[in-house]
């Protein structure tokens, strides 16, 4: 009995410290997209405006720096990791260093233009050289997780403070064309056919033990991916972005969407995972293959390629340029969509499922 009260007590103390934080979260955000929008006004109006790529990076790199001021305070406050800590350390503390000695082995011996780009300093002391770009590395990660933990904790708090509420809503809705606007943007975001006569919502959520989900880690790491290539194969392979903007540009821009980029992928299986479900006398519909339907259109990806390298070829640009820009940005998404999926899933994931449950059951 009395590990089962401990259980019930460290469970209600969770479940208070998530509930503080989500309210402080909610409370701060819209203050903080205020003050990015101002910025990013102000810099323009006091620098005689610029071009478009100007204004992307600024827009980006503000919103960027208050998304990690905000995940400095998340990852303090955030769940205690399920996976091994010492792993996670050890594998933070060496992945830049031996990412370092592979880009400038592959810079200096195999592609030595790679050496151009503002990552690499190019001397006559090759450690020194090295030093640095491992240096710089650590600075870009440490730089990725906290934005990472800031964009994350804006999505857990939204959601754990307020879905329970619009499953609540929806069992209101008539689904016939009359419901209000608030009613029919609920809908469309479920994308619910007219078929169904919503009766009730319920909640069958993924029962697992205190265990990293490597299913869950995989598959949104995927579509995260997938979704990155979509959106910025218009900026690599668009001509006139090559045209206008500058490989470092490109690069910079491409860097800061993708930090934001899971926002149209974590949702909607934070709902799969919530088992939220339509009951009606049609079927039960699962609510997160209509949100999947919209956040995320995954499958006209080769139609964009085909399409934009057709232009390109007709606009006569270096081929070899746009597919090296557009490697490295796929290796840069690759490892930016693993982070971001492994510390939702470490550090959040299990907290945000049980709040959501709890709320629902409050009701």
């Amino acid at each position: 009995m009395s590990y089962l009260s401990n259980d019930n007590n460290d469970h209600n103390i969770d479940q208070i410290r998530h509930r503080n934080a989500d309210n402080r979260i909610v409370r701060i955000f819209p203050y903080l997209v205020v003050v990015c929008l101002i910025t990013t006004l102000l810099y323009f109006v006091f620098s005689d405006g610029g071009t478009f790529a100007d204004f992307l990076i600024t827009m980006c790199t503000t919103f960027g720096i208050g998304f990690i001021c905000l995940g400095i305070l998340s990852a303090i406050r955030c769940d205690r990791s399920i996976f091994n800590p010492k792993i996670c350390t050890l594998t933070l503390i060496l992945m830049p260093i031996i990412l370092g000695f592979v880009l400038y082995y592959f810079g200096y011996y195999i592609y030595p233009n790679l050496l151009t780009s503002r990552l690499f300093v190019v001397t006559d002391n090759q450690l020194h050289d090295v030093m640095v770009l491992i240096m710089r590395l650590y600075i870009l990660m440490v730089i990725a997780i906290f934005a990472s933990h800031g964009v994350i904790s804006v999505i857990v708090a939204y959601f754990r403070k307020y879905i329970a509420r619009v499953y609540g809503s929806m069992e209101k809705l008539k689904n016939d064309g009359t419901d209000k606007n608030v009613g029919k943007f609920t809908l469309w975001m479920y994308k619910i056919p007219k078929i169904i006569d919503i009766h009730s919502v319920e909640l069958e959520p993924v029962n697992y033990n205190y265990k990293l989900r490597i299913n869950l880690l995989i598959s949104a790491s995927l579509n995260i991916f997938t979704l990155g290539l979509i959106l910025c194969s218009y900026l690599f392979l668009n001509p006139i972005f090559i045209n206008q903007m500058t490989f470092t540009e490109m690069i910079v821009i491409a860097m800061l969407l993708s930090v934001f980029i899971p926002v149209l992928v974590i949702p909607w299986y934070i709902t799969k995972d919530t088992g939220a479900k339509v009951k009606s006398q049609a079927r039960d519909y699962y609510l997160w293959i209509g949100m999947k339907k919209t956040l995320y259109r995954g499958f006209f990806t080769i139609a964009i390629l085909v399409f934009l390298v057709a232009m390109l070829a007709f606009t006569g640009n270096d081929y070899e340029r746009v597919i090296l820009t557009y490697a490295g940005y796929i290796v840069f998404m690759g490892f930016m969509s693993f982070l971001f999926t492994f510390i939702y899933v470490n550090n959040y994931h299990k907290g945000l499922i049980d709040g959501i449950v709890n709320r629902y059951k409050e009701q």
